[in-house]
Parts: C-alpha cells; sequence; structure tokens
C-alpha cells in the first residue's frame, strides 16, 4: 500500500470483488440473479444477437526491450502491496497474435478432441482435467448432444449463442493446451505459449506502460484526468468513446460482459484488447518485486500466494474497476480457478518468465528445506504441502524429531553427536532463559515441522505455539499432542523399511502445546500474540524477505526476550532473491558479507546478541546414506522499551 493511502484501502478493496463475484453467479441457475438491462448494451448486445467469427489470428511481430515493471509508492491512488517495488527485464523479440484467442478458434480445439488428447496438456493441466471430467470450457452451455459441438456461452445472466469472435473464457491450463495443440497443427518456429508479464507490458501502447506513467510522475507532468492510467482518466461510462483514440479498452463495467476482439481499435503495433475486455493468463509464477514490502494491514494477500502455484493474470476484464483497471495491476489466481481471463498466443526463442519453486499439488522442490530442515516459507509462499505429503518424508523427519541417537546412528564414529538437533535448539532456548532470568510464559517455534522441539520447550514453558508452512507436519505434530505417540517407518535401504514408534516423554504436559499452519512471513503479534522467546530454526534462507521476517520479531519477542535463529546460511535464487540475501555476497565496494551480519544489520535496533556458536546437525536418509550440516546459531535478547 502508498503511504498515506492506508485510511482508503477497505473501501478500494471493494473494487475487488465485482472481478471475482460475476464468474461465480455465471455457474449459478439461470433466475438467481437478475440483470441491469442498460448495462448490457454496448459491442456485447451485438455480438450476442449476431456472433459471427473474426478474422485471421496473425502473430505479429513486437519489438523486445528493456521492460520496467513496478508502481512508484508516490503514485497517487491505491495499490495492492505486490504492485510496488521494481525490477527491469530485458525482453528479447517476440511474436503475439493479434487478437485474444477467440471462441471460434477454441471450438476448433474442442472439435479436434483437444479435451480428450493427453498430450497437449501439462501434468498439472491433465489431473484437473480428469477430476472434473471437462469437454470444452466451463461457460459454454451444450445446444444437443455433445458430439455435435453446438454450444451456447452462459453470461452472467443469461444465455446467448455462441459469439465466435468473443474472446475464450478459459483457465491458464485450458489455454496452455490449446497453444500445445495449435503449435502441433501450425508448425511455427517456436511454439506458441502464452505471454509473459513483461511481454505483455511490450503489446501496449507505450503511453500505457508503467515505466512511462511514473517518468510523467517524476518529471511532473502527471495531471488528474491526464495520468495515462485508464483507470484513473475514464469512468466506464467514458470508455471506448467515439473520437477518443486513447480510451480503447473494454473495462471500468462500460458493458455487462466480453466485446468482440476486434470491436475496438488496436494500438500502433497492430494488437487488440492489450488491456480489458478479459485478464491474460501469463506465463510467470505470482511473484515479488524487488523492493517488495508486506503491509500490515492486510499481510497475507500477497506473500502466501509466492508458491509457484499461482499464475499471474494482466490487464483487467470488463468487469474490473479502481485499481484492477489501473495499467499498473498484477494479479494472480491459481491455473485451475476461473475467471473472466483469456490468452494471447506468443513465440520466441526464449520465454522471459518469472517462475517459483513449486510448493504443492502442482510440483515438489528439493529447495523446500534449509540444511535439510523442513522450511517454515519458501519464496514468501505458502507452501500446500507436496514437497511434505509423501510418507518417506514424513517419517524422515519424524526419525529427525523424536528418534533416540541409536536410531539414527548405531556406530560411535563421531556423526552421533549431531544427532537431536530439534531438541538442542529448544534446550538452547531454555538454558538461556534460566541464565538471563527470562520469564517462561510463551514461547514460539516459527518452522516447527512435527513438533519435536516444541514438547521439548513445553518442559519450562507454560504455553508453547508451534507454527509451520506445511500442512501435513502439523498434522503430525498434532497427533503427537493427542496420543502421545505415533509410528513411522525408517528406510533402510530401497524397499526395505523398520517400524518405529515416536513417542513424546511421560513427563511433558502435552496439553502446553498448540500447532497451527502459517506462513513465517506473515505470522505477526496482532494475530499471535508476544512471546517470551521464539526459536527460528533453519528457516531464514527459505523466505522471499528474510529482512522483513527478522523485523517483524520486534514486535513478536516480548521486551527482555528471547530470539534464537540458526541458518545453514544456504541462501539460493530459487527462494530468495540476491537482492534480499543477508549473507553470501560481496557489496559494489568488494567487501564480503556473511550472514550473520545481515542479521545483526536488521536486528541491532531492537536486540543484542547474547552468543554465537555452530551447532552440528544430522539427518537420516537411509542406513548408509546422511545428511550433515554445521548451522550457524545466534542467541538474541529484545532490549528493554524506553
Amino acid at each position: 500500500l502508498s503511504p498515506g493511502l492506508f485510511p482508503i484501502a477497505a473501501a478500494t478493496g471493494q473494487h475487488r470483488h465485482p472481478s471475482l463475484a460475476p464468474h461465480l453467479a455465471g455457474q449459478l441457475a439461470l433466475g438467481s440473479s437478475s440483470s441491469c438491462r442498460p448495462w448490457m448494451g454496448g459491442p456485447s448486445a451485438a455480438a450476442a444477437a449476431a456472433p459471427a467469427a473474426v478474422a485471421a489470428n496473425r502473430m505479429r511481430k513486437v519489438a523486445g526491450g528493456a521492460v520496467e515493471i513496478g508502481k512508484p509508492w508516490e503514485w497517487p491512488s491505491f495499490g495492492w502491496d505486490n504492485e510496488y517495488g521494481s525490477r527491469t527485464v530485458e525482453v528479447p523479440d517476440f511474436e503475439a497474435s493479434e487478437f485474444l484467442v477467440t471462441n471460434g478458434e477454441f471450438l476448433q480445439f474442442v472439435k479436434d478432441g483437444g479435451y480428450v488428447t493427453s498430450r497437449w496438456w501439462t501434468e498439472a493441466g491433465a489431473q484437473w482435467r480428469a477430476f472434473r471430467n471437462v469437454l470444452f470450457p466451463t461457460f459454454w452451455v451444450p445446444d444437443g448432444p455433445v458430439g455435435l459441438h453446438r454450444y451456447r456461452l452462459r453470461l452472467i445472466f443469461e444465455v446467448v449463442d455462441l459469439p465466435l469472435s468473443w474472446p475464450a473464457v478459459v483457465n491458464a491450463h485450458e489455454a496452455r493446451a490449446y497453444c500445445a495443440w495449435r503449435s502441433a497443427r501450425d508448425g511455427p518456429a517456436h511454439p506458441y505459449r502464452l505471454l509473459t508479464e513483461a511481454e505483455h507490458h511490450l503489446t501496449r501502447d507505450p503511453s500505457c506502460r508503467p515505466a512511462t506513467l511514473a517518468k510523467k510522475l517524476a518529471a511532473g507532468e502527471w495531471e488528474v484526468r491526464r495520468t495515462g492510467d485508464p483507470a484513473m482518466d475514464y469512468a466506464g461510462s467514458e470508455m471506448a468513446a467515439e473520437g477518443r483514440a486513447a480510451n480503447r479498452y473494454n473495462l471500468q463495467l462500460a458493458w455487462g460482459s466480453e466485446s468482440p476482439v476486434d470491436a475496438l481499435p488496436p494500438t500502433a503495433d497492430g494488437l487488440y484488447d492489450t488491456m480489458g475486455n478479459v485478464w491474460i493468463w501469463t506465463e510467470d509464477d505470482f511473484n515479488p518485486l524487488d523492493g517488495f514490502r508486506v503491509t500490515q494491514l492486510y499481510a497475507d494477500f500477497s506473500v502466501p500466494c509466492f508458491d509457484g502455484l499461482h499464475t499471474v493474470i494482466m490487464g483487467g476484464s470488463f468487469i474490473s474497476t479502481g485499481d484492477e483497471a489501473s495499467a499498473f495491476s498484477r494479479f494472480h489466481f491459481r491455473p485451475h480457478f476461473h475467471q473472466h481471463a483469456g490468452f494471447r498466443m506468443a513465440s520466441s526463442p526464449a520465454c522471459p518468465a518469472t517462475t517459483l519453486p513449486k510448493r504443492g499439488t502442482n510440483g515438489a522442490s528439493a529447495a523446500a528445506t534449509e540444511g535439510g530442515q523442513p522450511s517454515a516459507s519458501s519464496a514468501g509462499g505458502c507452501s500446500p504441502d507436496e514437497f511434505f505429503a509423501s510418507e518417506e518424508r514424513l517419517s524422515e523427519y519424524m526419525l529427525f524429531h523424536y528418534g533416540a541417537r541409536a536410531d539414527v546412528v548405531p556406530w560411535d564414529l563421531g556423526a552421533a553427536a549431531a544427532t537431536g538437533f530439534p531438541s538442542r535448539m529448544a534446550r538452547k532456548v531454555i538454558d538461556h532463559c534460566a541464565r538471563l532470568g527470562v520469564p517462561t510464559a510463551r514461547a514460539l517455534d516459527l518452522g516447527c515441522a512435527v513438533g519435536g522441539s516444541c514438547f521439548e520447550l513445553a518442559t519450562a514453558f507454560a504455553e508453547v505455539m508451534g507454527l509451520d508452512l506445511s500442512r501435513r507436519f502439523v498434522e503430525a505434530a498434532q497427533e503427537m499432542k493427542d496420543r502421545g505417540q505415533r509410528s513411522y517407518k525408517r528406510k533402510e535401504e530401497g524397499a526395505l523399511h523398520t517400524e518405529l514408534v515416536a513417542a513424546v516423554d511421560a513427563a511433558v504436559d502435552r496439553q502446553r502445546v498448540h500447532f497451527a499452519v502459517a506462513d513465517a512471513c506473515s505470522v505477526t503479534a496482532q494475530d499471535h500474540g508476544s512471546f517470551d522467546a521464539v526459536l527460528f530454526a533453519n528457516v531464514l534462507c527459505r523466505v522471499s524477505d528474510p529482512g522483513a521476517c527478522l523485523a517483524a520479531m520486534a514486535g513478536l519477542v516480548r521486551p527482555g526476550g528471547l530470539l534464537v535463529v540458526s541458518t545453514a546460511c544456504s541462501w539460493t535464487e530459487q527462494c530468495t532473491h540476491p537482492s534480499r540475501w543477508l549473507g553470501g555476497k560481496t557489496l559494489s565496494d568488494g567487501r564480503e558479507v556473511r550472514t550473520l551480519d545481515g542479521i545483526r544489520e536488521c536486528l541491532q535496533d531492537a536486540f543484542e546478541l547474547v552468543e554465537r556458536s555452530d551447532e552440528p546437525m544430522l539427518i537420516r536418509e537411509t542406513a548408509r546414506e546422511f545428511r550433515w550440516s554445521v548451522v550457524e546459531a545466534s542467541v538474541w535478547r529484545r532490549r528493554a522499551e524506553k
């Protein structure tokens, strides 16, 4: 949120819901809602009355170049947190389809068996298609036996003959399948795909690109109703008015549905509907720009969706208003969701899309761990759990948290000293609290995994909260609380396993411990209260903005309380942009920065360093294969408030 605009955030947020609700209304039974007839006019009504195929959808050359993405903090309008920050992307020359892909074009894909031909679909798309058992787009209504391929179109309030010249409203899985089918049919030099976010900006007229608007503001040339941003310059009633060359968009509720893809004037490059009509699916995973900052007014608006499972949509739709219709808008949905969204085909030797590690049902990634310890957050996003979903992975961490030394390392070869890492870190918290006279009322284990360290903390603290991003891990931890034990299988080699039972010491009051699923990047004192001690073990290198995460600790840790941070200092670009690494980098003046230096810089205003230590950590994978790390642990005490 731009500074100074907090008071209007809630009111402006209401502009978001008209974009979300109508596609749901379009799935209700007819008669469940009624229309305002004057609003339904415009080119949409004409197309509904006489559907016609659009002219050939040619691929047009688009010049590449440096694309600057991001909204200036000084821009005088509301914005969602993900719009702020900046990024420059060098985009090679590419080709883009003249029009959005139309119903008429998509109908050919349907008739050609596109929905029953597996090779056109991504793995995730094929799973969605099979689960939903779909044979045509969601808002198409069969007009007779499906095999005849006669369809009508469900709008928000009514059903009309399928307008072949309207953009096809589909999800990202369907859009990608179409591109694969069309590539096989046309044989282009480079396969068709969706646009990227950066390419989308180049399809627009230069006057409507973020970089142009930002330079105009910086130069003092900004004027009310002359900003260059259509959402600020035109009301819906003024959209696409005759004679307004700068306003060629079906946005801001100008009409009550999509419109023919050739109904409004094109850009100078001959591309139609570069904004408005329908949202445009892109190849990009939803991601934070450089300098992204979470607002505590809506901490989980964007951050949980930086998970590699949400796809960027651009340009707004006919029903988008306010910020959603802005030139700066960058929104996101899961690829199987249905919105008023379609797509434009693109083609080039390279695809300059931003992608993140997959953290859920669309894919797994080994980058979900830091030094072998499960991460509470990855790329700033929530992990719906596929990496942690297998029983083998879960059993590995049950052994890591609860296994006796002999269960982990049966030999006395020196490595045994590295076992029991979760309990040892919890004991470090307890011992320092005792030594420094810190109260032991409440403790937080942020990134608790299956809960072993939480039960150790409960030997001293009256209340312990364990938070982790993995629902599967939290469920296992909850079972340990409820039953006091849980069976699991220790892998020996190949398909051989030994069944073991993890148990919580009977002396521990398990009712002191509470578990919940949460993203480390969105944990605040407003939601969870404050704590006498926080354990933040091996999570730091797996969040998108570790500096912001540490800054939040001043609110979570009570004055005089303790923060214990451990990290393997294993920074990767998959999870954290190098500009946000706290260590493992060289500054412009040649100075090397280590992770502890970065932690100190983030915490020094509110905390003082008590101790630094090297802590060995061992995770058993099989009987003869282990992951051994030496993590850096630091103990910090919250300064007393002045």
